[in-house]
């Protein structure tokens, strides 16, 4: 004898869903407009090292776009774990435009939004609506272009609550986790800037140079990293154009002088160690050649060799030089400890500037050619 329930599947009448579809996506809906708010939406790099983790990308993308570099977990000391870690490339860390204690936020575009496209009842349990969502960004970097697919359309749970409570969403509706700010700050672009060619009335006092220091350390300290870049006169060596083509990725590795106790949202200091306060420096000379630049000279604090910060004359004020000349390991950095009050580096500098194929030390970038074979 068949049961009633078998009966009344068989006469086209399922038993009633514990709950409605409008009801589940009565809570749904709200908390997936809560989860994409209007503006620029970051994602978390968790780390602070050469290799950050990122467990939401499809690896093959990112590497045909160049975006970064992929870590191998085989090759991972014992118990370095399997979450997937990259390391972004110089050419797309300009992308990376706010800083957090447990890492860096990389810019994913502007205007996400996340839409329902199916509903299904799971007769199963009988409990719950399974949704299909899809997340899109109306002008996305090519950072959002290399999420996996998974995490860009993926399936929600809406099931009833418990002892027939009010329906409860499974898990999390943001597109993923971290603590990034929104919205994101800008200053991903790299766009040249002028060159400084009005001499300044008169070689910089100690006040001005203190001055342009502290723009920058405090704007480092505040985390502004458009006000620590409006605060450089920058000089970008890897691109064709040089004078002022940093973007906010050039200094987010940078950390103020420090203040106390060390935080883990701060970088590397400026100052590189040299010394503990930045109003150390002994004595400022001008630049033998550049009537817009002159150097503060410090003696390093542990090996007394003589280094040096300089500040360049822009648009009425003085402002410290920044030189992204090196690419690093981890994220490049624009240093401003670049030493050129010394006639080797300021010749070395220059010709860099002028479109030289050298590197930092004056050796050639030119691949040699073979020799003919006789």
């Amino acid at each position: 004898m068949l049961l009633p329930l078998t009966l009344a599947l068989l006469a086209g009448c399922g038993p009633a869903a514990s709950i409605s579809e409008e009801e589940a996506r009565a809570v749904l809906e709200p908390a997936l407009a809560a989860a994409t708010p209007a503006g620029r939406t970051g994602l978390l790099l968790k780390g602070k090292a050469v290799w950050l983790q990122a467990p939401y990308f499809d690896k093959s993308c990112l590497e045909q776009k160049d975006l970064a570099f992929n870590d191998n977990p085989g090759a991972r000391p014992s118990g370095g774990g399997g979450v997937a870690r990259i390391s972004p490339t110089y050419k797309n860390q300009r992308y990376l435009t706010a800083s957090t204690q447990t890492g860096y936020c990389v810019l994913l575009g502007d205007g996400l939004k996340a839409e329902i496209k199916e509903a299904t009842f799971d007769w199963g349990t009988q409990d719950r609506w399974r949704f299909k969502v899809a997340y899109t960004m109306a002008t996305p970097s090519p950072w959002f272009e290399c999420l996996d697919p998974g995490l860009k359309e993926r399936e929600i749970v809406v099931r009833q609550g418990e002892g027939d409570g009010p329906p409860v969403i499974e898990g999390s509706v943001l597109l993923a986790e971290g603590d990034c700010p929104h919205p994101m700050p800008g200053g991903e672009e790299r766009t040249p800037g002028k060159v400084a060619s009005k001499a300044a009335p008169k070689a910089p006092t100690r006040d001005q140079v203190v001055a342009a220091m502290k723009a920058y350390d405090d704007a480092l300290w505040e985390g502004d990293f458009q006000a620590a870049l409006a605060a450089l006169s920058c000089t970008n060596l890897f691109e064709d154009q040089k004078v002022g083509t940093c973007s906010v990725g050039e200094v987010i590795a940078a950390g103020p002088v420090p203040r106390g106790e060390p935080r883990m949202q701060d970088g590397t200091p400026w100052l590189e160690y040299v010394q503990d306060d930045y109003t150390a420096f002994e004595r400022i000379v001008p630049d033998r050649k550049d009537k817009t630049m002159a150097h503060a000279l410090f003696k390093h604090k542990r090996s007394g060799k003589e280094r040096s910060v300089s500040v360049q004359y822009v648009d009425g004020a003085w402002k410290l030089v920044g030189v992204v000349g090196k690419q690093a390991e981890s994220i490049t950095t624009a240093r401003v400890v670049n030493d050129l009050h010394d006639s080797k580096r300021r010749d070395i500098y220059d010709r860099r500037l002028a479109g030289e194929q050298i590197d930092e030390e004056g050796n050639s970038l030119v691949p040699e050619e073979p020799p003919a074979e006789e």
